[in-house]
């Protein structure tokens, strides 16, 4: 839904409307993802650490509460073993919740189940090498009109 009013923004008013949409509600995640394009949330990072051991993670949901208020509560289970809870507003919450729980039980001296370090200091503007810069001049280029 929010990729269609985000184009919709663009279409009508252009990059820097739809540029001030973004940024107006994801600054932060840009910047995190601009700071660490590497950086692996926690449920990843709990799959990658298992496969070299030939294991999966086995996440078993429960949901409560009406539509307008839905709760997610989510187990991760290796091995037949309960490993790790979460809970949280959105099931990918409580995912990342009860993966970065399993992590943290598993491999309590390592530092897998942190999720991407945020910027250190004040979010500026949109910098001229962010991806999202790079992005738009790729856009500027693109020819208009349809293949026939």
């Amino acid at each position: 839904v929010m990729e269609a009013v985000i184009g919709a923004v663009y279409v009508d008013g252009g990059w820097n409307p739809a540029e001030e949409l973004v940024m107006k509600h994801w600054r932060r995640m840009v910047a995190d993802q601009a700071a660490a394009p590497d950086a692996r949330d926690p449920k990843t990072q709990l799959q990658e650490s298992l496969a070299s051991a030939g294991k999966v993670p086995e996440y078993r949901r429960n949901e409560e509460g009406p539509a307008h208020a839905r709760r997610f509560g989510v187990q991760v289970w290796i091995a037949g073993e309960l490993q790790g809870e979460g809970e949280g507003a959105s099931r990918r919450l409580a995912e990342q919740q009860a993966a970065a729980d399993a992590l943290n039980r598993l491999y309590p001296d390592a530092p897998l189940a942190q999720s991407r370090p945020g910027p250190s200091t004040f979010l500026s503007p949109i910098s001229k090498m962010s991806p999202m810069k790079r992005r738009r001049r790729s856009w500027s280029g693109r020819e208009s009109g349809r293949k026939s």
